[in-house]
């Protein structure tokens, strides 16, 4: 592994709905795969778009708590990403 691809972090999140109950959580992963950070939380939320804007706001968030510089992010929202 070259060192510009040890720079890089890893961003991940996912929610979910069951019922009228909403959740996401994010993490961020260095580039071996280690847990560097990660959170799960309730939320109230009026729609499944809102949703999947505020599980992709924690990713970033937690990128920034790290300080990190380079993140790559991933969702399965096609919506969210658009």
């Amino acid at each position: 592994m070259s060192t510009s691809e040890k720079d890089w972090i890893k961003a991940n999140s996912d929610g979910s709905v069951a019922e009228d109950r909403f959740g996401f959580g994010a993490l961020i992963r260095d580039s071996s795969g280690n847990c560097l950070k990660a959170l799960s939380s309730r939320v109230i939320v009026s729609s499944m778009g809102i949703l999947e804007l505020k599980w992709i706001v924690a990713g970033a968030r937690l990128c920034v708590s790290h300080n990190a510089v380079k993140v790559w992010s991933e969702s399965d929202s096609t919506t969210a990403i658009t």
